[in-house]
């Protein structure tokens, strides 16, 4: 009994979830779940007139896994259609086909609750056979688009070294949590 117990417990501290909103202001509420091995910092971006033109946030590994994740979130004018916003995506990744193992694009979709996105992963092709790189070289990159709402893009990039690993699926996790939840009357 006393074993279930801390299993139990064990359990729900491994699973416990680091949840963050950010005031977007007349943009609503932004949303983002992490799991509690991450840690998000954030920061408004504005215009040299103080207005606020987007948002970012990188979340990085409090212990030590060696990946992490930016999300840069722009307000803009014209939404895209999912055919619109994969194209996008697909023309951003043709610069990363070249020196990739897959030498093509698998576009992929994120399973978001609210607006849609897809991304693109590629395998450095020079890291391969070699072991976990340390600092800022990864062997995995993930590049993608989001249409949140009406008017917020969110570019994704997430680094990480094991395409089946823990980090980049938990990663993938907290993306596909975003959300803008708008203030009532909006």
């Amino acid at each position: 009994m006393k074993f279930s117990s801390l299993l139990l417990l064990a359990l729900v501290v491994a699973f416990q979830i680091n949840a963050a909103e950010y005031d977007l202001g007349v943009h609503g509420t932004l949303s983002l779940d992490a799991s509690s091995e991450w840690k998000i910092s954030s920061r408004a971006a504005e215009r040299p007139d103080g207005t606020t033109i987007g948002y970012s946030l990188l979340i990085q590994p409090t212990g030590k896994a060696h990946a992490s994740c930016l999300l840069t979130l722009a307000y803009v004018t014209n939404k895209f259609t999912p055919a619109e916003l994969r194209e996008r995506l697909l023309k951003a990744c043709d610069a990363f086909v070249d020196s990739s193992v897959e030498k093509t694009k698998n576009l992929k979709e994120f399973a978001l609750k609210h607006g849609y996105g897809a991304y693109c992963a590629f395998t450095d092709a020079s890291l391969v056979g070699k072991p976990p790189q340390t600092g800022d070289e990864y062997k995995v990159m993930a590049s993608g688009m989001i249409q949140l709402d009406s008017d917020a893009l969110v570019v994704v990039s997430i680094v990480y070294d094991d395409p089946d690993g823990p980090e980049f699926k938990s990663l993938l996790q907290a993306v596909n949590s975003l959300e803008i939840k708008m203030r009532k009357g909006s």
